[in-house]
């Protein structure tokens, strides 16, 4: 398993992409984008809407949201190989009037629902890019 594991850590297609990655001021700028946008649990539409337009600005496919607000989508792979599911759920635990300023304090951020979960969110748009 380790030398699976270190073939694809070492290969250009994936080297590249931990490089991208690893300047965390893209994914946070879209988490704090997520962020602004209210979703209450059962009334997270509007976030949905966001996730979608920016999964389909990436050309995954087959994007779609459900009755309950989730959002789906597909990149397509090789058929012969086993699927991957990335997932993170898009509600916070806050009420729709919740005040979502956003403060800095040197490099942190603080905000309502700016962990749990629109860095979630954020971050498996980024690994979609």
């Amino acid at each position: 398993m380790k030398a699976v594991v270190q073939h694809w850590y070492n290969h250009p297609v994936v080297r590249d992409a931990l490089t991208d990655l690893a300047d965390y001021r893209p994914t946070l700028a879209m988490a704090i984008e997520i962020q602004q946008v209210p979703a209450p649990t059962f009334a997270e539409r509007p976030r949905s809407l966001l996730v979608a337009q920016r999964m389909q600005a990436l050309g995954l496919h087959d994007v779609t949201i459900d009755e309950l607000g989730n959002v789906y989508a597909r990149r397509p792979g090789q058929a012969d190989r086993p699927a991957l599911l990335v997932s993170a759920h898009l509600d916070t635990v806050f009420p729709a009037d919740t005040d979502l300023s956003i403060r800095y304090e040197g490099e942190r951020v603080y905000g309502p629902g700016i962990g749990d979960n629109s860095a979630g969110v954020a971050g498996l748009l980024r690994v979609a890019e």
